[in-house]
């Protein structure tokens, strides 16, 4: 799979058979893990045509599977040979700057129950 911006829509007038129903996205791939992703660099970057069964929008950031594995995104199962598919969006990818709903906040010593007993009897000692 590689990660990916959505960039436009293909419209047909006519399909091939099982393309029919199907939205068709264009997908500009980002460049290998790890490196900065610069919008001007994007316009060098390859661009494919990708089945979309997720409802994509322009701008969102997706993963793209290739070969068999566009297939199982598609019709899941050995019996998947007949699709025609070699590019579909297989995830859509959230907001990398969100946080996790399950992530506690983190304290600081002071603030949490057993640092505030601390803080509280040092000031106890200073003040005796």
């Amino acid at each position: 799979m590689k990660r990916g911006l959505v960039v436009g829509e293909v419209w047909a007038t006519k399909m091939a058979p099982g393309l029919e129903s199907r939205s068709l996205k264009l997908v500009v791939e980002y460049p290998a893990h790890g490196a900065a992703v610069e919008l001007k660099a994007l316009g060098y970057a390859p661009l494919v045509v990708a089945v979309d069964t997720l409802d994509a929008r322009r701008g969102q950031e997706v993963l793209v599977a290739y070969g068999s594995g566009a297939r199982n995104v598609l019709r899941p199962g050995p019996h998947n040979r007949q699709e025609l598919c070699d590019a579909a969006v297989a995830m859509l990818v959230e907001d990398s700057a969100a946080k996790a709903p399950d992530q506690a906040p983190t304290q600081s010593p002071a603030n949490s129950p057993e640092g505030a007993g601390q803080a509280a009897g040092s000031s106890a000692k200073q003040g005796a």
